[in-house]
């Protein structure tokens, strides 16, 4: 977004700014100088003085015309007063600042729906390469493994989900880490992705980690293409740990299979004999037990106490509730402003607040505005004036971002401002 102003307007600041929402994309912010650089430019044959406002990387989530809303911005401008009468008229002059809001035009962009795609294909857009790197290839049972999967290039890199990893049945896997580490300029979003899964072999023997495809469609050549890693032979021996490994180590768990329970099988643990009569009352277990249980039962009756205590103050648990939602959503922003991070600090706020009403109101980021947002929270009886609080904390985040010199609020203030909207829709919104 760049703005474009007379060389004779004097530019004295600026006072409200109003975004567009975006609907339909998932964004990326490019960091740009908080205070806006004036140079000259010649546009449509006129000298003019421009700025760059913000830049926003766009990627459509959906097929077909898309229109992006204008963009408004309030200028404050200083315009020149001279009095009818006075001696010193032409040695003093005085000043006033008028308001000029600009708006610009809509924008209609047009997206192409991507060709039939392959059975991998997950949505990756872009030109990218696809790496792997295992740790280890020679472990004993029991010892962890990592396989790390990287994928870089320039597209919609943070988009990427994690490629599905196909591990024989004797290994125990977790859920994969997932490292972003891109970079958005003028030329898109580049840099890398990576995943790291981590496995662990339960039992000995030879096994292959086949290898992993990485499908993707590519602009440039307006094909899918296919990167995919090397597979991996992997040897694991008996660990000292192994209590469960047999002679026979080619056995393994899969080949443990129920046949019939007509038999029993012999239990493994050791067997405790006790004299014929011999009685459980008495004992110092039977004491154990009983002192325990009754410790137990105790504790259980207090806190259900307590428990019924605090629901029949219902105000209680919902403000409880309310706050411990507000303060996990903010959890990144409260960082920020602790670090005194001013442009990170707004935008982690944005970002809570939308994805809060998007859970809350069971509306897609992508098609949540202020419209929407506004009519729906008054639908579920919010009071008018917490939505226009929510609206103003909104445009606020977003003024000082753009127009930081003529801001006068506090991240403190907003980050309250934003915990106590928060709370109140936590407490009001079933």
């Amino acid at each position: 977004i760049k703005l474009y102003i007379s060389q004779n307007v004097p530019l004295n600041g600026f006072d409200e700014v109003k975004l567009p929402t975006y609907e339909g994309f998932w964004t990326k912010e490019i960091e740009v100088p908080q205070q806006v650089n004036f140079t000259r430019e010649v546009y449509n044959g006129k000298i003019y003085q421009s700025g760059i406002l913000k830049k926003t990387i766009l990627f459509p989530q959906q097929t077909g015309s898309i229109r992006i809303d204008p963009f408004e911005i309030t200028c404050l401008i200083r315009q020149r007063i001279r009095p009818q009468q006075g001696f010193f008229d032409d040695f003093f002059d005085n000043y006033t600042v008028v308001k000029a809001k600009v708006v610009s035009d809509p924008i209609t962009v047009n997206v192409k729906d991507l060709p039939s795609p392959p059975e991998k294909f997950t949505g990756a857009v872009g030109n990218f390469s696809f790496t792997g790197a295992i740790d280890k290839t020679s472990v004993a049972s029991n010892e962890a493994v990592t396989l790390k999967l990287t994928v870089s290039g320039s597209g919609n890199l943070s988009l990427i989900n994690a490629p599905k990893l196909e591990l024989p049945q004797d290994f125990e896997a977790y859920e994969p880490k997932t490292s972003d580490r891109t970079v958005a300029n003028d030329n898109g979003l580049s840099g890398t992705v990576s995943f790291e899964y981590l496995f662990i072999p339960r039992f000995a023997g030879n096994f292959t980690i086949p290898a992993v495809e990485f499908v993707f469609f590519n602009p440039n050549t307006r094909q899918y293409e296919t990167r995919k890693t090397e597979a991996y032979q992997m040897t694991v021996t008996k660990g000292s740990d192994d209590q469960n490994a047999s002679v026979m180590s080619s056995y393994s768990k899969q080949n443990v299979t129920m046949i019939g329970k007509d038999i029993r099988f012999i239990k493994q643990n050791k067997s405790k004999l006790k004299p014929k009569g011999s009685s459980f009352f008495g004992t110092f277990e039977f004491y154990s037990i009983y002192v325990l249980s009754l410790i137990a039962f105790a504790i259980v009756f207090v806190l259900n106490r307590k428990k019924i205590k605090e629901s029949a103050n219902l105000a209680l648990v919902r403000n409880k509730r309310a706050n411990k939602v507000a303060l996990k959503r903010l959890k990144d922003a409260a960082r920020f402003l602790k670090n005194n991070q001013a442009e990170q600090f707004y935008e982690s706020v944005i970002k809570a607040l939308w994805g809060y009403l998007s859970d809350k109101l069971s509306i897609p980021v992508a098609d949540l505005n202020r419209e929407k947002a506004s009519a729906t929270l008054l639908e579920k009886s919010i009071d008018q004036n917490t939505v226009n609080e929510l609206m103003k904390i909104i445009d606020d985040c977003e003024f000082a971002r753009y127009a930081p010199a003529a801001f006068s609020g506090t991240m403190n203030e907003i980050y309250d401002g934003a915990a106590r909207v928060m709370g109140i829709f936590e407490k009001q919104i079933k």
